[in-house]
């Protein structure tokens, strides 16, 4: 399973934020290259620039602080992401005997601030006041004076992508010098509406740039320069991945998420031809695709066929997740070897049409049976030798396919192609249910916490999960969820008191929506073994001893049993080392897939090609018998 099932931590950012200071605290603040200090400021407009930083204590909260004077007029703006403050008007805005005060707009109780200039700092206290109570809580509050990097005087600005939980997310990075040995920073992230968030940066003795994010998580970005590139490590919670900045205008729009270049990336010559496929569903939705035709493929010199078919989620016909394109570099690899292949996006995903928010998994095993009869009427296609591939829960729709086609072709006049193999890649051999209670388990030991650690969140996991198989009421569902996301963000090492009510409600409607999806419901109870137990042609089953999502210890045993029953000639590999896309890998932690260059191991590709090509054309069918 893959991007249908989320990651138990999040691992994009929980604050969205747009701060901006008005243009005449702007042109103030960046003009200024010494740092000005009156100890007892006579006049607002000494307050006015932009400030950042944290409260003291057992539990720092960051503080971000714009300030300007329009006519003689106090204006302000300011950001507190731990208690949902993300860039609003300060409330109550004054400033009296060398004081400035005013209040945040949290989502959480009460929160005001008492600052004092000194020299370039504001130093004072934040009130807090929480829901429910009188008791103020004072916390000593210490800003420090920064600039909008994005337009201030020798900037310099880059461009990143981040891959993280299956999701692209495009960073634009602003650094300027702020004065002797100090830096400013600012980061843009267009996906979760990040615009001008100023950053903590700190620049080594060896030019290493530590970069913090005033967001909940301990969001850190450690960059070293590589010509005039960033590279390094971006981090929040239990999430590590790397990321490359490149040199952008600045100004400009940042570009558009795409797919980083790997070394298993198709390159010329290349000994097929690629044609486009557009596969008509009965039902009226198309399905779009892509065939890669060996050189030589004809009527009279027929090659072998396959059908690749997707894990679970909305996925292209590369399967792209992570900076991947696995069924790309599966294709390419197969092709070379003489066997063509088809793989098409999801229904509703690309280029194809058809809803893919209805769909179950009976849907995608429909539009893989239609895909498989347009493949074995082309050309070139030697049809006693076509098989399917699917991986993740595409192992599961093959073999649904296979009976399918089989069932129908059995009581057929005129008998269809028929699979003659499969290959089941990190496919499930039991329900839903069963593979999310131990996704969730081996996700987070994989990310270095303990069964101690993980024990609390892993209870909410599986009461949720109660909740939703045996129909509990909304009221009920609900409470689960909740539960549920507050265990999964105090694992992550955020506050969960801290989070604002609407972010919890938001993440909790979130769960509820997925839960309640119709793939959901299906696949939560959907058992693999009843198709298995009917499978009559050969299965290669592969599984990787370091695979996450669908762990191989839990699935396999099944998996064989189940052909076992069916008669079924059967290959079972359990690879050592292997994640679930079939990487080598450390820990098999989802993180991990981005780090690693190698999209699938060579091993396993050969693995794949050379079982395919040893398979023995599919028996002729028996005419049918009249009754």
């Amino acid at each position: 399973m893959k991007n249908r099932v989320t990651l138990p931590v999040t691992s994009a950012l929980i604050a969205a934020v747009c701060f901006a200071v008005g243009s005449a605290a702007q042109a103030h603040v960046a003009a200024q290259s010494v740092p000005v200090a009156p100890s007892t400021p006579s006049t607002p407009l000494a307050f006015d620039g932009l400030w950042l930083g944290t409260t003291t204590g057992a539990r720092p909260v960051d503080v971000i602080l714009g300030v300007e004077t329009k006519n003689g007029q106090l204006t302000a703006q300011g950001a507190l992401p731990a208690f949902g403050s993300l860039g609003d008007a300060i409330n109550g805005l004054a400033e009296k005997d060398g004081h400035l005060t005013g209040g945040f707009s949290a989502m959480v109780g009460s929160v005001k601030f008492d600052v004092t200039r000194v020299g370039d700092a504001l130093d004072g206290v934040l009130l807090v006041t929480a829901p429910g109570t009188t008791n103020v809580i004072e916390m000593p509050l210490h800003l420090e004076r920064t600039l909008d990097a994005r337009v201030a005087k020798d900037a310099r600005t880059w461009a990143g992508q981040l891959e993280a939980g299956g999701q692209s997310l495009v960073m634009g990075l602003s650094i300027a010098p702020n004065g002797a040995d100090r830096w400013a920073g600012a980061i843009e992230i267009p996906a979760q509406h990040i615009k001008g968030l100023p950053l903590f940066v700190k620049r080594g003795a060896d030019g290493v740039y530590s970069i913090r994010l005033p967001v909940p998580g301990n969001a850190t970005i450690e960059l070293h320069e590589e010509g005039a590139d960033l590279r390094g490590e971006f981090s929040q919670a239990t999430f590590k991945g790397p990321i490359v900045f490149v040199p952008h205008p600045a100004g400009t729009p940042l570009p558009a998420p795409g797919s980083r270049a790997r070394s298993q990336d198709p390159k010329p010559p290349f000994p097929y031809t690629v044609l486009s496929q557009r596969v008509k569903h009965p039902l009226g939705h198309f399905l779009d695709g892509t065939l890669f035709l060996p050189d030589g493929a004809s009527k009279e010199h027929p090659v072998p066929a396959v059908l690749l078919v997707t894990g679970s989620g909305p996925q292209d016909r590369d399967e792209a997740l992570m900076g991947h394109r696995p069924f790309l570099v599966l294709a390419d690899a197969l092709a070379r070897r003489g066997i063509a292949v088809l793989r098409c996006d999801d229904r509703g995903v690309g280029a194809s049409t058809g809803s893919f928010a209805s769909a179950v998994t009976e849907d995608f095993m429909s539009d893989a049976v239609v895909e498989f009869g347009t493949l074995s009427a082309i050309d070139g296609i030697d049809t006693a030798r076509m098989g399917i591939i699917g991986h993740s829960e595409g192992g599961l729709v093959a073999p649904m396919a296979v009976v399918n086609m089989d069932d129908r072709s059995a009581s057929a006049a005129i008998r269809a192609a028929s699979p003659a193999f499969i290959v089941m890649m990190a496919g499930p051999g039991v329900d839903g249910d069963a593979i999310l209670r131990e996704q969730n388990k081996r996700i987070f030991l994989a990310a270095g916490l303990t069964e101690a650690e993980i024990a609390p969140a892993v209870a909410a996991h599986a009461a949720f999960l109660d909740a939703v198989k045996t129909g509990a009421d909304t009221a009920v569902l609900r409470a689960r969820a909740r539960e549920l996301v507050l265990a999964q963000l105090a694992l992550s090492g955020a506050d969960p008191a801290a989070i604002p009510a609407a972010t919890l409600d938001a993440q909790v409607d979130a769960a509820l929506k997925q839960a309640g999806s119709p793939w959901m419901k299906r696949f939560l109870v959907l058992d693999p073994a009843v198709a298995l137990r009917k499978v009559k042609c050969p299965v290669l089953v592969l599984n990787g001893t370091l695979d996450t999502q669908v762990d191989a210890v839990q699935n396999v045993p099944p998996i064989e049993a189940a052909l076992k029953v069916s008669g079924a000639p059967a290959t079972i590999k359990v690879m050592p080392g292997f994640n679930h896309l079939f990487q080598h890998a450390e820990t098999g932690a989802i993180d991990e897939y981005a780090k690693i260059d190698v999209t699938i191991d060579p091993e396993v590709l050969e693995t794949i090609a050379s079982w395919v090509l040893a398979q023995p054309p599919r028996p002729a069918a028996k005419p049918a018998v009249s009754k």
